[in-house]
């Protein structure tokens, strides 16, 4: 089976942007929003804040050229059942064996 690939070298940030998941950020420093409701009005006041300065420094970079992306995506066999994603072994899908143990019919993880 043929593999497909992409790569992307200098991938304008400023497209990139919009799809930053700020929640592993705002987490990791404490920020993750809290079951109280007073609380949580504040963090989110908070977190509303800093992704702005962050957006506008990023919005800055992109303007200035700096930081060039690069990066590879590449694509996989693959299906999902229920809430699991199974890859499949590229060489079980032309009659060689698979990389891990599988049931019979059944992809590897």
């Amino acid at each position: 089976m043929e593999q497909y690939h992409i790569i992307l070298n200098g991938y304008p940030l400023d497209t990139v942007i919009p799809y930053i998941d700020w929640d592993g950020f705002f987490r990791r420093f404490g920020l993750g929003l809290p079951a109280e409701p007073k609380a949580r009005s504040k963090v989110a006041a908070a977190r509303a804040g800093f992704e702005k300065d962050a957006r506008c420094l990023l919005s800055e970079m992109a303007a200035s050229g700096v930081p060039e992306l690069r990066g590879v995506v590449r694509f996989f066999p693959a299906l999902s059942h229920n809430e699991e994603i199974f890859l499949y072994d590229a060489a079980s899908l032309n009659g060689g064996g698979a990389r891990e143990a599988a049931p019979q019919g059944r992809p590897t993880r």
